[in-house]
């Protein structure tokens, strides 16, 4: 037992110490960022992910995006994503970062909800996990977070198909193909830059 309490303690280390090492490179352009960690799945293991905001999309934008969605649906919002910029990223152990095009947050209820899409398909990382073949281009990524602490758990979803709530005037998504990758211990890094407005 004493060897495992050691073992657990070791890694539980070296998981902050890389935390740490990643946050100086990878978070350098952006105006937020957090890291969060998850299994992969073809060997079992706890990694970490890096997220990263460099530009919030602005309620315009998300007006678009739903309009886009509403007249024409998935394929629509494909079409309206490939046309935007980079607004963060999304990097998964020994895979090049996963550009994001669209980075809307809010806050609802008492938590923040932060809302991150792209119109590319699933990196290698996320096609491991797959079980079935990914028909949809759209992924999204979202967090759930504590305001004050920035800490949070959340989910990606490659291959997703998403809908308007017209009710909750939201959108609705769906998973198409593949499980959606857990985020648990979602972490916010300290940043040096302002954030931008929204």
């Amino acid at each position: 037992m004493k060897k495992l309490g050691f073992a657990l303690t070791a890694t539980a280390v070296l998981l902050a110490l890389a935390a740490a090492a990643v946050a100086s490179d990878d978070y350098a352009d952006t105006i937020e960022g957090w890291t969060a960690t998850t299994v992969q799945m073809d060997v079992g293991k706890m990694v970490i992910v890096r997220i990263g905001v460099m530009e919030w999309s602005t309620a315009d934008e998300r007006a678009d995006l739903l309009n886009a969605l509403q007249t024409g649906g998935s394929e629509a919002v494909v079409q309206y994503l490939a046309q935007q910029s980079e607004k963060g990223f999304v990097k998964f152990p020994n895979t090049a970062a996963y550009q994001m095009h669209y980075a809307y947050q809010v806050e609802k209820e008492g938590k923040r909800y932060v809302v991150m899409a792209t119109d590319r398909p699933a990196g290698n990382f996320m096609a491991r996990a797959a079980t079935d073949t990914v028909e949809n281009n759209i992924s999204m990524l979202s967090l759930e977070l504590d305001p004050e602490t920035g800490k949070g758990e959340g989910q990606m979803i490659a291959g997703a198909e998403v809908s308007f709530d017209e009710k909750t005037n939201t959108l609705k998504i769906e998973h198409v193909g593949t499980q959606p990758i857990r985020f648990t211990s979602v972490k916010a890094i300290k940043q040096k830059k302002k954030k931008d407005k929204d």
